[in-house]
């Protein structure tokens, strides 16, 4: 069984932490102040040219497409400043993929890298049998299991040979945005497993 990222999931969940970090809030308040800002100066700028009759000249068309590029780096400083904040909260790993296979519950992911050279696929595998405890804050949905698991990074996922032997007692925090929900289905494996 896989499992997809549901982009709904991590929209609303953006937006949450948007209202609960400050610090994010403010950073998003102040590029919607930049966007207004530059979208009145540049404007007031046009307007100002036509109402003098001043637009015919060559320096005021270059001048409207200095003070133009200067309104977009502007606004754009902020909405860059912005995607990075909710990227490194929100989607630190990319690429993530989880998948049970024969009562084993991979997790693989490849960490955010801007230096673009970290080539390793980090991949924890949890024994599903021996999962302990799982737990799921609703608000963020941070979601916790406990139980036998083992992490490993590797350049291919064909090399991996993943045994129960190798692996210990251990927790791991990730963030359900998949669907369908991976604490759900956690919840209904456990319920099976203590019946039979």
């Amino acid at each position: 069984m896989e499992f997809r990222i549901d982009d709904s999931k991590i929209n609303k969940l953006k937006s949450l932490l948007r209202k609960e970090k400050k610090s994010l809030f403010i950073l998003w308040l102040i590029e919607k102040i930049a966007l207004i800002a530059c979208t009145s100066v540049f404007a007031g700028y046009v307007i100002y040219n036509y109402s003098n009759n001043m637009y015919r000249s060559s320096a005021s068309k270059s001048n409207t497409f200095y003070v133009f590029l200067c309104c977009i780096l502007v606004w754009g400083v902020f909405r860059f400043a912005l995607t990075l904040a909710q990227n490194y909260t929100v989607n630190r790993v990319s690429n993530e993929v989880v998948k049970i296979d024969r009562n084993i519950l991979y997790y693989c992911f490849e960490p955010r890298d801007i230096s673009g050279f970290n080539n390793l696929i980090n991949i924890i595998a949890v024994d599903m049998n021996t999962i302990s405890d799982v737990s799921l804050n609703e608000k963020n949905r941070k979601l916790t299991i406990e139980g036998k698991m083992l992490g490993v990074k590797v350049d291919m996922i064909d090399k991996l040979k993943i045994t129960s032997e190798k692996m210990t007692e251990k927790k791991i925090e990730l963030i359900d945005y998949f669907s369908p929900s991976l604490y759900d289905m956690l919840l209904r494996y456990e319920e099976l497993h203590k019946v039979s």
